[in-house]
């Protein structure tokens, strides 16, 4: 009998020790538990830890006894003792919540062990002037891991665009008309022409067209090509041949007039 009831209660215990985050009453003291959840935040690239708790008044066969009307809760970093979250009228054990209440509370984007506690701060009975227990005893505790497979997040990256300019080469546009002694080349207006003017067989303005005298290579139909020498030498001589032609002509027909006088 005594074997049967020692193995009952080393299973009793080793069940207990399977409950994560659980600390259980004793009398007169609030039971803890807790379970830390890991969320996406807003955006999705970041997760962040949550610890869920609920504190739970000890088990009384009077409701009276169950009843206290200020619990304080405190959240300590396991391995630095930092305090986390610390509330001191976090909830209360009452009839209307079943004598029970629960929180949530950030743990910021790091994993970490956590100490969750909670303490009753006024004496337990829901008369302060003739209380259950004066004593409103000490603050019970249990160690709460950080939460496994936390959801994966999403890394979207910006899109890259790369525009390149577009490049346009205009050709310029260069047109010749022949005329009697005079080349004119007009450029098109889309190019810059050189703003000046120069000596030889041409000369330009800066306003797109171009105007040249010079001497042309070939002509077109009966047309004589502009040799660029000056007329008034040639038409000189001209004049000079004819006179001497003329000359010589009378001075022909006063010799014969002169030997027909003689005879």
């Amino acid at each position: 009998m005594r074997r049967k009831t020692l193995i009952v209660a080393l299973g009793l215990a080793a069940l207990l020790t399977l409950v994560p985050g659980v600390a259980w009453a004793d009398d007169f003291e609030p039971q803890i538990q807790g379970v830390q959840a890991c969320v996406l935040d807003a955006t999705g690239t970041h997760v962040e830890y949550v610890l869920y708790y609920t504190a739970t008044s000890w088990n009384s066969d009077d409701l009276d006894e169950r009843v206290n009307r200020m619990v304080s809760i405190r959240i300590t970093d396991a391995a630095t003792q930092d305090i986390i979250y610390d509330k001191h009228n976090a909830g209360a054990f009452l009839p209307t919540n079943n004598f029970q209440f629960s929180g949530v509370v950030a743990l910021g984007p790091q994993a970490r062990t956590v100490i969750l506690s909670a303490k009753a701060e006024v004496p337990w009975g829901p008369n302060p002037q003739d209380p259950e227990e004066d004593d409103p005893g000490d603050a019970v505790s249990v160690t709460v891991p950080p939460a496994n497979n936390c959801p994966a997040t999403s890394t979207t990256a910006a899109p890259t665009t790369t525009t390149v300019a577009p490049t346009t080469t205009t050709a310029a546009t260069t047109t010749t008309h022949q005329q009697s002694g005079t080349t004119t080349t007009e450029l098109d207006p889309t190019t810059t022409a050189n703003h000046g003017s120069g000596n030889g067989n041409g000369s330009g303005t800066g306003s797109g067209t171009a105007t040249a005298t010079g001497q042309q290579t070939g002509g077109s139909g009966n047309q004589l090509p502009f040799t660029g020498a000056t007329t008034l030498p040639v038409l000189l001589a001209g004049l000079g041949l004819l006179a001497g032609g003329f000359v010589a002509l009378r001075s022909a027909r006063r010799r014969a007039a002169r030997q027909a006088d003689e005879s």
